[in-house]
């Protein structure tokens, strides 16, 4: 198949690349070319162009088609206009939305019919790519392709951008630092490897199940934020110094802990592996060896990591004082 991937140069988007050449198919990738692309491969097609520019894309876009599109990077609601526009031919459209649309829940785990949160803000990515499926899926019907829209929860692996995630922690532990977890650290969490990710995107190409269809895509294991450092420094190949602090002055002080503490949030997958027989397949210490190896790779380990203020609130609970 005949296959466009816009963002395909880091992370979620370089990954689907991968799978995408490896199972035999030809892909262009689109983008600004601003962000550096060493690791793409060389037997891709590139096309440039600003996505909100609705110029330049209908210029780069002019007379094409393609059996597939995937867009990983929309972020804004004019984002899907512009797109729509520029190329009303696109096959099959396949969007990666998020989570974070969802209203916080007692009852879990949370489900692609839960409620959505109240009152998002417009500018948000969650609200505007909401709005765009649905503009998408309107525009799609008069022009003839089918849109499905993956809604991913906490992905993690090599090449991920959000280094205050698991290669934040790595740098903590290669350090000696304390890991300060805010709260009790029992909280439940659920991490997905950004190649179990690329195949869910692939478990839609070309299947008609997933035609107008909306999948949440998360891992299979669920992990408390303990459980979770306690892999990262097993990883690592050393002890995680890790401290507690109480919830209550957690919440009076400048963020610094990455994921949400005071609340679990775990998510079905149970449409997705019913409908596109997908599964994540790799667990979460496969994967966070997966990471490490890149994080090495990348030589994080010797980047200029500033732990500063997570080391004064460490240093004030060891001493019983507060504020740090």
């Amino acid at each position: 198949m005949r296959t466009l991937v816009i963002g395909g140069s880091r992370f979620v988007g370089l990954h689907l690349v991968f799978h995408l050449l490896r199972l035999g198919h030809e892909v262009a990738v689109l983008n600004r070319g601003v962000t550096p692309a060493n690791e793409l491969p060389s037997n891709i097609e590139r096309i440039y162009a600003d996505r909100r520019n609705f110029d330049q894309m209908k210029a780069a876009l002019a007379g094409r088609r393609f059996d597939a599109v995937f867009d990983i990077v929309l972020e804004q609601t004019a984002d899907g206009d512009v797109l729509a526009e520029a190329l009303p031919h696109m096959g099959h459209y396949i969007m990666c939305s998020g989570t974070r649309i969802y209203a916080a829940s007692d009852l879990l785990p949370v489900r692609e019919e839960s409620p959505i949160a109240p009152n998002p803000g417009v500018d948000s990515i969650g609200y505007a790519r909401l709005k765009s499926a649905d503009l998408l899926t309107e525009t799609g019907k008069r022009h003839g392709y089918p849109v499905t829209v993956l809604r991913p929860h906490r992905i993690y692996g090599p090449h991920t951008y959000n280094l205050a995630w698991e290669p934040s922690f790595f740098a903590r532990v290669e350090g000696g630092l304390p890991i300060v977890i805010p709260g009790n650290g029992e909280t439940l969490h659920q991490w997905m490897h950004v190649d179990d990710f690329a195949k869910a995107f692939i478990a839609c190409l070309g299947n008609t199940k997933s035609h107008g269809q909306v999948y949440i895509v998360g891992g299979s294991e669920y992990v408390t934020l303990n459980g979770y450092v306690g892999l990262i420094g097993e990883t690592a190949g050393r002890k995680a110094d890790v401290l507690h602090l109480d919830a209550a002055k957690a919440k009076s002080i400048t963020p610094f802990f990455p994921y949400n503490w005071d609340y679990s949030r775990i998510f079905s997958i149970e449409k997705i592996e019913r409908e596109l027989g997908w599964r994540p397949a790799i667990m979460l210490s496969e994967g966070l060896a997966d990471s490490y190896r890149w994080y090495k790779s990348a030589g994080l380990g010797q980047s200029s990591w500033d732990f500063g203020y997570e080391g004064r609130v460490a240093a004030a609970i060891r001493e019983n004082r507060w504020p740090p």
